[in-house]
């Protein structure tokens, strides 16, 4: 099954860093030593966070970190259940800040209202501050590309649909061509039997019909000779 486009088109933007970092796969595994986004940040584990895909929608999942997780400013304890993320969601560990965005940044006009969606999910002003002041960077110099990443993802997904439907379409050739050649099988049986049947009956018919024959030529030469000996006996001879 194809990715869907809400799940294909997530993406994480480091605050501090000011990278983006497409969401793609199954898993980003996030930490100080481990996995597939590393950090220099003395307050996270070796292998601190992880954001997965299941069942095509993004959750964050904490570790069992020493220091924990926040979401959108809920604590997430260590072994907690996973949280299922969403854009312009706030995710904090360590000393890092990451906003959650997808296909929704393509409708953003201005920073401030980058800043309005993102204020929703933040009640920290520190983290608050944090993000409006790199946010000036961020609509610099990556909001264009995160367009432009969305508008891939977007053409990737349309592609993704199609091959689906193709493949859909094609097993359903495979499967009518399937039944139609049993029904010709079928078919082909019933001439044959029929065929076999005509012979069947036409033997039988033959069959019936000899002895009649038989009877027929007797009478026939049976009638020959009375006409025979009836002509015989009727010729006169004159003195």
């Amino acid at each position: 099954m194809a990715e869907s486009l809400e799940a294909k088109t997530f993406l994480i933007w480091d605050v501090f860093s000011n990278e983006i970092f497409p969401l793609t796969g199954e898993e980003l595994v996030a930490g100080r030593s481990e996995g597939d986004l590393l950090f220099e940040d003395t307050e996270l584990s070796g292998r601190h966070c992880r954001f997965f895909l299941e069942e095509n929608k993004w959750h964050f999942e904490d570790l069992g970190s020493t220091n924990g997780s926040l979401v959108n400013g809920a604590e997430q304890l260590p072994n907690a259940p996973p949280h299922l993320i969403g854009p312009f969601h706030v995710v904090i560990f360590g000393s890092q800040i990451i906003v959650v965005l997808d296909q929704q940044i393509t409708k953003i006009k201005d920073r401030q209202q980058l800043l309005d969606y993102i204020s929703k999910n933040c009640d920290n002003k520190y983290v608050f501050e944090a993000i409006k002041k790199k946010s000036v960077f961020f609509m610099k110099a990556k909001f264009p590309q995160m367009v432009l990443r969305i508008k891939v993802a977007r053409l990737e997904h349309k592609i993704d649909l199609a091959k689906v439907q193709k493949q859909q379409k094609l097993i359903l050739y495979d499967q009518k061509a399937e039944e139609l050649l049993k029904k010709k099988e079928l078919i082909d049986q019933k001439v044959k039997q029929l065929a076999l049947n005509k012979s069947k009956m036409g033997n039988q018919i033959d069959a019936q019909i000899e002895p009649i024959v038989n009877q027929l030529e007797v009478l026939q030469e049976e009638l020959m000779a009375s006409e025979s000996s009836a002509t015989s006996t009727s010729i006169k001879v004159e003195p």
